[in-house]
């Protein structure tokens, strides 16, 4: 029994037995009063309706208040109903007012899957999760799971008419409970979910460390009730999403997938100005754009005579699978493989999963995700990723029938140079804030090398114009998110679940924006300068460029075809709430990511490990083996010019050049059209083998050092 009607149920039951202890001394007198003059005998009945109705109302009753004790009983009534009862009554319509309309407790139904969702969540971060899990690219495993949501406190407005909403209404629970108490985790069937995610709120603001402290003790609360109340035989696996880099070292052990939204968020901008279009290409990569969003796009750009736009809409849909690699590829080397399976499937395998085959490995669920490893024969026990258009393609490449492969192999010619050291920085880069760094910062900034950090601000021209903004190569915009979440965090407090998180982000962007304006002033005369800017709200992204390339009823398709979104020049952290979804379809994709941003090595990592060794700790054995064998080399993400001999020619015939002469895997194009009389630079995951180059293009290749295409 909940505290509130413990509450109620104790108001109630003293109104009542007072009432009911004054009519028994009444009924008592009464009776001897009557029973002494011969009078008529009343029942009980007759007093409590005397007392609680016809001593206040004047209603006629059997009981007259002819005597001195009846009447002292009417004004002693009268005065309970003046000033006892009306402040009692206020308690009981206060505590019903104030009773929770969620339910404390989840049952599934028969034959009904469920995974657990806990954390304080805004609505675009709920919205952009449910989206994502329910997409039919997912296939059937949607169809019978339901999606309970639990949290400390009530939803907001917003959330709760998405949580009403008939799309979501049968298929997403919410439940007020603690997911530390093992009660309430048990009232919720935590042992029994198909998975758990704990999703952090991104309007902690200034109180991040704070709200990362409290994900390790949910998820530490988790994995003890686990062990304790779980099947030994079923392991649930539990998702974390935090906000400081730090915190994923707490979880390593807690969590089977870890995602740090500020180290992603950061490492995909930098990344994104070495490789233009970068963070489009990968957000079109790891979110689930169905058929039935692309084919109409497909349908209307035709329409329209855009073949650019139609094209660009088929590479929508390319998502990254996972599957076993065909028998036949035993013994070949990972490029020839690679480029056979995009000649047959137009599938690209671009990274494998090579599994621990060290005998005294504790886990045999260990192993190591490789980007394109160079010099690495392909032995049938890894698993493959390619990008493709759908699950069937990718399960084609596991039953690719035996054909000639030897024949496929020319001449390879490998270009290797020395592998930088990961805290190496030959590139300039100067840091434009308001904020002076702390002295801890500062060290950690030191380690790097050729970093400058200039106290101004982007909002000013003269500022700009002090760090020689028109003489870079790239430039990054940040979100104010500090003032921003701040912000939100304030209005979340008072309505609960960030009530009104559209309305306190749509105007956070407005610095940015402002910036954005004043770099492109000073910049113009620089055609080479790319710019990346980062907003909190997605859909500020058509202030950027221009607004529109065409126009659809669609919302969430209608955000992919912006301009500044197909160009790679903006990037939004939404991704990151979508991404942890995808994780749960896909076992790997976090790894893959990380691997593609953070190709050199965890950065984080490394750099506490560096501290230890500073202080006196040895740190030697704490590195994590994962270490390529031999001479076998990780891949990194490069974007080159196409070479001018294969304009007007097929994306197979470049592929199979890559893969031969340079040992490189090509996964897009980043390609140019003239929109409304200016270039439109776009990205194009995964091309037909059929698509024609042109002049311009540009190929994003993974390969172990930057390849020199002739």
């Amino acid at each position: 029994m909940s505290p509130m009607t413990r509450n109620v149920l104790r108001a109630l039951t003293t109104v009542f037995t007072t009432v009911l202890a004054i009519t028994v001394l009444t009924h008592i007198m009464v009776y001897y009063q009557n029973k002494d003059k011969d009078g008529e005998i009343q029942g009980f009945d007759e007093a409590f309706f005397f007392i609680a109705v016809s001593s206040i109302t004047g209603l006629s009753s059997d009981i007259e208040p002819d005597t001195w004790f009846t009447r002292g009983i009417v004004l002693f009534v009268m005065f309970i109903g003046i000033f006892w009862l009306p402040p009692r009554v206020s308690e009981m319509l206060s505590l019903w007012q104030d009773r929770s309309p969620w339910p404390a407790a989840f049952e599934a139904e028969a034959n009904q899957s469920h995974v657990l969702v806990i954390g304080d969540l805004e609505y675009t971060m709920l919205f952009e999760f449910l989206r994502e899990f329910f997409c039919e690219d997912h296939g059937i495993r949607t169809v019978n799971t339901v999606v309970v949501v639990m949290s400390e406190r009530s939803p907001g407005k917003e959330v709760a008419e998405l949580l009403s909403d008939p799309a979501y209404v049968n298929r997403v629970k919410f439940v007020l409970g603690s997911p530390t108490s093992f009660k309430q985790l048990g009232d919720v069937d935590a042992s029994g979910a198909q998975a758990i995610f704990l999703l952090s709120s991104k309007a902690a603001g200034t109180n991040a460390a704070k709200e990362d402290a409290a994900k390790v003790m949910i998820a530490l609360a988790v994995r003890k009730y686990l062990k304790g109340h779980g099947n030994p035989c079923r392991s649930v696996p539990i998702f974390a999403q935090v906000l400081l880099p730090e915190t994923t070292l707490h979880l390593e052990y807690l969590a089977d997938h870890v995602i740090c939204v500020e180290e992603l968020r950061l490492g995909l901008l930098a990344k994104s100005v070495m490789v233009p279009g970068f963070a489009s290409l990968l957000q079109l990569l790891t979110a689930s754009i169905p058929d039935n969003t692309t084919q109409p796009l497909i349908k209307v750009a035709g329409r329209y005579k855009q073949e650019w736009l139609a094209e660009y809409a088929q590479s929508m849909s390319h998502e990254i699978y996972s599957t076993r690699v065909s028998p036949m590829f035993n013994g070949v080397r990972f490029q020839k493989a690679a480029q056979v399976i995009f000649q047959r499937t137009g599938a690209t395998l671009f990274a494998i999963r090579v599994p621990d085959r060290n005998e005294d490995a504790a886990d045999s669920g260990d192993g190591r995700i490789m980007l394109n490893p160079s010099n690495y024969e392909l032995q049938g026990d890894e698993l493959g990723f390619v990008l493709a258009s759908n699950s069937l393609v990718s399960t084609q490449v596991a039953f690719l029938a035996e054909e000639s492969v030897v024949s496929l192999n020319p001449q390879q010619q490998q270009q290797q140079s020395p592998q930088r050291s990961a805290f190496l920085n030959l590139q300039p880069i100067v840091i434009l804030s308001p904020a002076e760094p702390s002295p801890s910062q500062l060290d950690d900034l030191a380690r790097f090398g050729s970093v400058y950090v200039v106290s101004g601000s982007p909002l000013s021209r003269t500022d700009l114009a002090r760090v020689r903004i028109h003489r870079a190569s790239c430039g990054i915009v940040l979100a104010n998110r500090e003032e921003a979440l701040s912000a939100a965090a304030d209005v979340a407090n008072k309505l609960s679940l960030a009530g009104s998180d559209t309305t306190a982000t749509a105007t956070a962007d407005a610095p940015a924006l402002l910036s954005v304006l004043n770099i492109e002033a000073l910049t113009w005369a620089n055609p080479d300068f790319f710019l990346s800017v980062e907003f909190i709200h997605r859909e500020n992204m058509q202030f950027v460029g221009d607004s529109e390339t065409i126009r659809i009823n669609e919302v969430y398709a209608q955000a992919f075809l912006r301009p500044s979104f197909m160009s790679g020049r903006v990037y939004t952290p939404v991704m990151l709430d979508t991404l942890i979804c995808q994780a749960y379809y896909n076992e790997y994709v976090l790894e893959i990511m990380q691997r593609l941003i953070f190709s050199h090595g965890n950065v984080v990592h490394a750099l506490g490990l560096a501290k230890l060794n500073e202080a006196g700790v040895d740190a030697a054995a704490m590195v994590d083996g994962d270490v390529p064998d031999g001479d076998v080399r990780d891949g990194h993400v490069f974007l080159v010019e196409v070479p001018a001999r294969f304009h007007g020619r097929s994306y197979s015939s470049l592929f199979s050049y890559c893969c031969f002469n340079h040992a490189a895997v090509p996964i897009g194009l980043y390609r140019a059209v003239t929109h409304h009389r200016q270039p439109l630079w776009y990205v194009m995951p995964n091309p037909a083998p059929a698509c024609v180059l042109r002049e311009d293009d540009r190929v994003y290749l993974i390969a172990s050092t930057r390849p020199s295409l002739q």
